[in-house]
């Protein structure tokens, strides 16, 4: 490595601490002639400078990365420098050289990426400016800069060909219905922050034009500037949906503590205190809900062996076969499971096992199982009052069917 300008992702990528003679051998004969003379070296038999001297090398390269470790953590100005002088990193300035160069370097792979078939996503990101956060007070606005983060992810197997817009467009009248392919995307770029917010139609569009025309700087021959908004085949951020989705059950059935089945109802059995807000956090709700289908289902099994006759722990002890467990499973499924006339608790469990489904059909990476379940969602939303959401999930169905082509999906 030349200077602090030559580091870029690939270098970071092929970083190795372990190949000294090959990286750097001229540096190590240097430190090999300091450390030991010819005379030494011939008489000396039980000791070798080599681990010494690759300790001082390793310091000598690390510093760079440990430069940027410090000023990716949150590191003071001051910290940095005074390492510097101790000769752990570069001073801060050269730390900071290092980051924009390691930034052109990454916007450089996104751009060639974007040339490509890729899936663009984005959301809200808010950071904290304030250099004192120890004196904010309960009712003092918090300094934050509110942004928007962009992600690139990169279609494998894919090519551009697949993802052309006339034919999508021609296929807005047919109706032909097309199997689903779906492939694990692994590779991602995330953009420079924007401080352009995305909380409006008129901020969406200003934030496709920053990424596409000055970020990514793309121009008529790259795309066509009448069809930048036709580019864009909207889909639906997965995460966002099983959060909304929370909330929307969590509005639908929280009920009172008085109301046996609702939700407060079993939230106050576990002993579930910060769940009766709008909006909870999202991994303790859904672990209650969990919670709740588990015990459920666990009491319906335990109900359908007594109208049997036995028990529970009979029926485990009985070694059933996987086709019993089925059966069972069906028949919870039809006694306990199925919307009935009152409102509790038989489509509490159904909801429940809706939210299951979606979440390990996300991380199952089963497209397929989550297109199933789309229609059931979209009607849950509306139940809801979520309308942007349900009709978000329309338009998802509408394309899946009709509008994509069969490639292209």
């Amino acid at each position: 490595m030349k200077g602090l300008a030559n580091i870029n992702p690939d270098y970071i990528d092929k970083w190795d601490m372990t190949d000294w003679k090959t990286q750097a051998s001229f540096i190590l004969k240097i430190l090999h002639s300091a450390v030991e003379s010819k005379w030494q070296h011939r008489i000396n038999t039980s000791k070798s400078p080599d681990q010494l001297c690759n300790i001082v090398l390793q310091q000598l390269f690390f510093a760079s990365e440990f430069g940027i470790f410090l000023w990716a953590t949150g590191v003071s100005h001051q910290t940095i420098d005074a390492c510097h002088h101790c000769g752990l990193s570069p001073c801060y300035q050269s730390v900071l050289d290092s980051v924009k160069s390691l930034g052109d370097g990454c916007m450089d792979i996104v751009r060639s990426i974007t040339d490509g078939p890729h899936i663009f996503s984005y959301d809200n990101v808010n950071m904290s400016t304030s250099n004192f956060i120890e004196q904010r007070g309960s009712h003092t606005l918090s300094k934050v800069t509110s942004g928007t983060l962009g992600i690139v992810y990169k279609i494998p197997n894919a090519h551009l060909e697949d993802v052309l817009l006339a034919p999508i467009l021609a296929r807005m009248r047919d109706a032909s219905l097309h199997g689903l392919r779906f492939e694990r995307i692994a590779e991602f770029c995330p953009l420079r922050v924007s401080t352009t917010e995305e909380a409006s139609i008129h901020g969406n569009l200003l934030y496709h034009d920053e990424i596409y025309l000055n970020l990514l700087r793309k121009t008529s021959e790259n795309i066509s500037l009448y069809a930048i908004r036709l580019i864009f085949q909207i889909g639906i951020g997965l995460f966002h949906l099983c959060l909304n989705l929370c909330w929307a059950l969590l509005s639908i059935y929280h009920g009172t503590t008085e109301q046996k089945g609702s939700l407060q109802y079993f939230f106050a059995l576990l002993g579930k205190s910060r769940l009766s807000g709008e909006k909870p956090d999202y991994h303790t709700l859904l672990a209650a809900f969990m919670q709740i289908l588990d015990g459920l289902t666990l009491n319906g099994l335990q109900t359908l062996c007594e109208h049997e006759g036995s028990t529970l722990a009979s029926f485990l002890n009985s070694n059933p076969s996987p086709m019993d467990l089925l059966q069972k499973a069906m028949d919870i499924l039809y006694e306990f499971a199925t919307p009935l006339p009152q409102h509790f608790p038989a489509e509490t469990i159904d909801e429940d096992d809706g939210i299951q489904e979606l979440t390990m059909a996300i991380r199952d990476g089963d497209f397929g199982r989550i297109k199933d379940i789309l229609p059931q969602l979209a009607m849950t939303f509306r139940a809801a009052s979520g309308n942007n959401y349900c009709t978000e999930i329309l338009h998802l169905i509408i394309n899946l069917k009709y509008v994509w082509t069969p490639v292209f999906v």
